[in-house]
């Protein structure tokens, strides 16, 4: 069977034809020649550092055209070289970018690095991540040998692993926000004293945290994740708060350092080292006087500077060493003075005399004449003879005085009224007179037992001294 043949549409379409693949070759020379021309023209970098750091990674001879198409197909870049990153951008497809160098002075031009999930900075200028963008897909961030004080981050939502080894932290309270989303953290090499802004961070597993200042461990019990630390170089004495801890975890606990204050000699020291089980590490010193259980030490002579150190396996911890030296002074003993008259100790010279008996105010106990404020009742400025019972302390002189009145004698009514009979009558009535006792005397007597007051005694022994007289002259008489 023969094929049908177009002669026609041959001879008739000839020239339409050649006209076409001609235009065809000359389109593809000509746009041949502009890419061509594009490629000679290439990528350039404001950064020449940048540029020079993209050249070497795409193996491009200096002065050759860079290729946008290889540019931004890159996906990995380690530069020392670079400043400003300025034309950083056009490496769209960038995922690791590692820069070193102290020209990093800031991380804002790698907002439009999206695709980037591992940015490592070593020994930049940086002192704070404040120009650090928010990239989506950063993984693992790593600012190490700089001089960062401050670690706030902006907003990285799949960031795991941070790293800011080698830099000037003291604090790590500006990474609370993140502690839940970090799986590593590396911060070694700081100034870092206190691991508990961390605290209950859910999904960390291992810290590095050497060379730091932390002295306290509790804060690791509380990273349900956790399998692992790096605290050598710290100033630890004490793994008390460990105890009871998975005992699968794996710690480096070496090359403790701690200082405590100074002693005197002969003082006793109580034991601060203390192993997981929180029993006390004895440890070594040429110095000191350690005592047998190792809970305390003592040093026998002031000698300055003394080191105790120790090494021991962590209790529960198969494998872990815990490890460190303690340095400390020993001062001569205090002898304390009692007589030196700039520190009084002697409890006998008080600054503030107490004593009643101050001899700047005397008071004579025996002296009751003068007392400073009378409590007696006797009062000795108006005293009172303790034998005269009549007398009161405001004498009333009575109305109608009586005098005293013999049992053997006659009532005298008034004294002054009285007749010889009833004196003749009491002389002879006397059982006493032929005795010879004085009528007078018995009258004394008598005025005695009166208990008449003072004035009315003198007046009455008056009146009966002159009847015992009248009395003894009658009796005379008669005789």
């Amino acid at each position: 069977m023969t094929q049908p043949t177009f002669p026609r549409f041959h001879k008739r379409f000839r020239a339409p034809v050649a006209f076409g693949i001609t235009g065809a070759l000359l389109t593809s020379v000509l746009w041949g020649g502009a890419t061509a021309a594009t490629a000679a023209e290439g990528v350039t970098f404001a950064d020449a550092g940048l540029e020079s750091c993209v050249r070497a990674s795409l193996d491009t001879e200096p002065g050759a055209a860079l290729d946008p198409t290889d540019v931004a197909n890159l996906t990995v870049l380690e530069c020392g070289t670079a400043g400003t990153l300025g034309g950083i951008e056009q490496l769209s497809n960038l995922n690791t970018l590692t820069l070193t160098g102290p020209r990093i002075a800031s991380l804002a031009p790698l907002a439009s690095l999206e695709r980037l999930m591992t940015l490592r900075v070593t020994g930049s200028s940086l002192t704070s991540l404040a120009s650090m963008p928010s990239l989506p897909n950063l993984l693992k961030l790593s600012v190490n040998g700089g001089s960062l004080t401050n670690a706030a981050l902006p907003q990285l939502p799949r960031l795991q692993v941070l790293e800011l080894d080698g830099n000037a932290l003291s604090s790590l309270a500006s990474l609370a926000p993140v502690k839940d989303q970090l799986t590593g953290l590396i911060i070694s090499n700081n100034r870092i004293s206190d691991l508990t802004p961390l605290t209950g961070a859910r999904n960390l597993m291992g810290i590095a945290a050497a060379n730091n200042q932390i002295g306290d461990v509790s804060v690791l019990p509380t990273f349900p994740a956790f399998r692992g630390a790096d605290l050598s170089g710290n100033r630890i004495i004490s793994l008390a708060p460990l105890a009871g801890w998975n005992s699968a975890m794996d710690l480096r606990l070496s090359d403790q350092r701690s200082t405590l204050g100074a002693i005197a000699a002969g003082e006793i020291q109580q034991n601060p080292v203390r192993n997981a089980d929180g029993t006390a590490i004895s440890p070594v010193s040429d110095t000191a006087n350690v005592a047998a259980d190792g809970e305390s030490w003592t040093y026998a002579e002031a000698l300055g500077t003394n080191t105790l150190s120790w090494t021991v396996s962590v209790a529960g911890h198969p494998g872990s060493v815990f490890s460190g030296r303690i340095v400390q002074e020993s001062t001569p003993a205090v002898i304390v003075e009692p007589t030196d008259p700039t520190e009084p100790t002697d409890p006998t010279e008080p600054t503030e005399p107490t004593d009643p008996t101050d001899p700047t105010t005397p008071v004579d106990p025996t002296d009751s004449t003068e007392p400073t404020e009378p409590t007696d009742p006797t009062d000795p400025t108006t005293p009172v003879d303790p034998t005269d019972s009549t007398e009161p302390t405001t004498p009333t002189e009575p109305t109608t005085p009586t005098a005293p009145v013999d049992p053997n004698a006659p009532a005298i009514t008034d004294p002054l009224t009285i007749n010889a009979s009833d004196i003749t009558a009491t002389a002879t009535t006397d059982p006493a007179a032929g005795t010879g006792t004085d009528t007078g005397t018995q009258a004394t007597e008598a005025l005695a037992r009166t208990g008449a007051s003072a004035s009315w005694s003198l007046l009455a022994t008056a009146l009966l001294l002159m009847l015992a007289g009248a009395a003894s002259v009658l009796r005379h008489r008669r005789v």
